[in-house]
Protein backbone atom coordinates (compact mmCIF):
# COMPACT_ATOMS: atom_id res chain seq x y z
CA UNK A 1 0.00 0.00 0.00
CA UNK A 2 1.03 3.46 -0.99
CA UNK A 3 -0.39 6.79 0.43
CA UNK A 4 0.16 9.61 -1.05
CA UNK A 5 -1.05 13.61 -0.41
CA UNK A 6 -1.40 16.12 -3.00
CA UNK A 7 -2.52 19.87 -2.40
CA UNK A 8 -5.59 20.82 -4.30
CA UNK A 9 -4.67 24.28 -5.40
CA UNK A 10 -7.64 25.86 -7.17
CA UNK A 11 -7.14 27.79 -10.60
CA UNK A 12 -9.64 29.81 -12.93
CA UNK A 13 -9.53 28.35 -16.45
CA UNK A 14 -9.71 30.90 -19.14
CA UNK A 15 -13.60 30.01 -19.50
CA UNK A 16 -13.97 31.41 -15.79
CA UNK A 17 -14.69 28.37 -13.96
CA UNK A 18 -12.34 27.23 -11.35
CA UNK A 19 -10.46 23.67 -11.21
CA UNK A 20 -8.42 22.43 -8.53
CA UNK A 21 -5.05 21.18 -9.61
CA UNK A 22 -2.91 18.31 -7.70
CA UNK A 23 0.23 19.38 -6.22
CA UNK A 24 2.21 16.53 -4.81
CA UNK A 25 3.40 16.82 -1.12
CA UNK A 26 6.71 15.29 0.36
CA UNK A 27 7.14 14.67 3.63
CA UNK A 28 7.31 17.43 5.76
CA UNK A 29 5.91 20.19 3.27
CA UNK A 30 3.73 22.58 4.45
CA UNK A 31 0.22 23.85 3.50
CA UNK A 32 -1.60 26.48 4.36
CA UNK A 33 -4.71 26.43 6.97
CA UNK A 34 -8.00 26.29 4.48
CA UNK A 35 -6.32 24.44 1.83
CA UNK A 36 -7.45 20.80 0.56
CA UNK A 37 -5.45 18.14 0.87
CA UNK A 38 -6.62 15.11 -1.38
CA UNK A 39 -5.25 11.60 0.25
CA UNK A 40 -4.38 9.10 -2.36
CA UNK A 41 -4.28 5.15 -1.45
CA UNK A 42 -2.79 2.81 -4.10
CA UNK A 43 -3.59 -0.82 -3.48
CA UNK A 44 -1.90 -3.54 -5.07
CA UNK A 45 -3.43 -7.19 -4.86
CA UNK A 46 -0.96 -10.11 -6.40
CA UNK A 47 -4.89 -12.27 -6.26
CA UNK A 48 -8.27 -11.28 -6.30
CA UNK A 49 -9.32 -10.94 -2.42
CA UNK A 50 -12.84 -10.08 -0.18
CA UNK A 51 -13.81 -8.49 2.94
CA UNK A 52 -11.10 -5.96 3.60
CA UNK A 53 -10.30 -3.34 6.21
CA UNK A 54 -7.94 -0.01 5.41
CA UNK A 55 -7.31 2.16 7.94
CA UNK A 56 -6.12 5.43 6.90
CA UNK A 57 -5.21 7.82 10.36
CA UNK A 58 -5.03 11.53 9.38
CA UNK A 59 -2.33 14.10 10.51
CA UNK A 60 -4.49 15.89 13.67
CA UNK A 61 -4.71 19.67 12.01
CA UNK A 62 -6.11 18.18 9.30
CA UNK A 63 -9.66 17.10 9.07
CA UNK A 64 -12.22 15.19 6.42
CA UNK A 65 -14.17 17.68 3.83
CA UNK A 66 -16.86 14.65 4.06
CA UNK A 67 -17.26 14.13 7.35
CA UNK A 68 -20.73 11.53 6.94
CA UNK A 69 -20.17 7.62 6.88
CA UNK A 70 -21.44 6.18 4.15
CA UNK A 71 -20.93 4.04 0.76
CA UNK A 72 -18.43 4.71 -1.75
CA UNK A 73 -18.18 3.34 -5.50
CA UNK A 74 -15.20 3.60 -7.89
CA UNK A 75 -14.92 2.23 -11.20
CA UNK A 76 -13.57 -1.55 -9.47
CA UNK A 77 -14.46 -0.82 -5.76
CA UNK A 78 -17.32 -0.40 -3.39
CA UNK A 79 -17.89 -0.27 -0.04
CA UNK A 80 -18.67 1.82 3.02
CA UNK A 81 -16.42 4.53 4.56
CA UNK A 82 -16.52 5.54 8.24
CA UNK A 83 -15.38 8.84 9.62
CA UNK A 84 -13.90 8.83 12.75
CA UNK A 85 -11.80 11.03 15.05
CA UNK A 86 -8.91 10.06 14.29
CA UNK A 87 -8.79 8.01 11.12
CA UNK A 88 -11.06 7.09 8.20
CA UNK A 89 -12.09 4.08 7.36
CA UNK A 90 -12.85 2.06 4.24
CA UNK A 91 -14.40 -1.34 4.39
CA UNK A 92 -13.67 -3.23 1.18
CA UNK A 93 -16.02 -5.90 0.04
CA UNK A 94 -14.02 -7.11 -3.01
CA UNK A 95 -9.98 -5.89 -4.50
CA UNK A 96 -9.59 -7.27 -7.78
CA UNK A 97 -6.13 -8.50 -8.75
CA UNK A 98 -4.07 -5.39 -9.93
CA UNK A 99 -3.49 -2.00 -8.68
CA UNK A 100 -6.83 0.01 -7.49
CA UNK A 101 -7.03 3.57 -6.03
CA UNK A 102 -8.81 4.64 -3.02
CA UNK A 103 -9.24 9.31 -2.34
CA UNK A 104 -10.42 11.28 0.41
CA UNK A 105 -9.60 14.91 1.07
CA UNK A 106 -9.21 16.74 4.10
CA UNK A 107 -8.80 20.39 4.93
CA UNK A 108 -6.06 22.04 7.18
CA UNK A 109 -7.44 23.15 10.06
CA UNK A 110 -5.06 24.00 12.65
CA UNK A 111 -1.07 25.81 12.57
CA UNK A 112 1.32 23.41 13.28
CA UNK A 113 3.71 20.22 12.68
CA UNK A 114 1.53 17.15 12.29
CA UNK A 115 2.26 13.35 11.60
CA UNK A 116 -0.16 10.45 10.67
CA UNK A 117 1.03 7.19 11.42
CA UNK A 118 0.88 4.81 8.60
CA UNK A 119 -1.82 3.38 6.53
CA UNK A 120 -3.32 0.21 7.62
CA UNK A 121 -5.10 -3.04 5.09
CA UNK A 122 -5.58 -5.98 5.84
CA UNK A 123 -7.95 -8.87 5.10
CA UNK A 124 -11.28 -8.97 8.28
CA UNK A 125 -11.29 -12.88 7.92
CA UNK A 126 -7.50 -13.52 6.63
CA UNK A 127 -5.31 -11.38 8.58
CA UNK A 128 -2.21 -12.66 7.34
CA UNK A 129 -3.28 -10.66 4.30
CA UNK A 130 -1.95 -6.81 5.20
CA UNK A 131 0.03 -3.84 3.86
CA UNK A 132 1.13 -0.87 5.18
CA UNK A 133 1.98 2.69 3.88
CA UNK A 134 4.91 5.01 5.20
CA UNK A 135 4.05 7.53 8.37
CA UNK A 136 3.91 11.55 6.88
CA UNK A 137 4.72 14.57 8.02
CA UNK A 138 2.89 17.73 7.14
CA UNK A 139 3.23 21.43 8.16
CA UNK A 140 -0.05 23.64 8.43
CA UNK A 141 0.54 27.74 8.60
CA UNK A 142 -1.46 30.01 9.25
CA UNK A 143 -2.36 31.63 5.88
CA UNK A 144 -0.41 34.85 6.64
CA UNK A 145 2.69 32.90 7.99
CA UNK A 146 6.01 33.36 6.57
CA UNK A 147 7.66 30.37 8.13
CA UNK A 148 10.02 27.87 6.72
CA UNK A 149 8.33 24.69 5.69
CA UNK A 150 10.95 22.68 7.32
Amino acid sequence: MEREYLRLRPVRTLGGAVVEVEEPLADGDAVATGDRVKVRLRLRAHRSLEHLILEDPRPAGLEPVERLSGTFHGPDLYGRREIHPEATVFFVGRLEEGQQVLEHVLRAESPGVFRAPPARGEGMYLPEVAGSSKSFRILTLAPDSNESPN
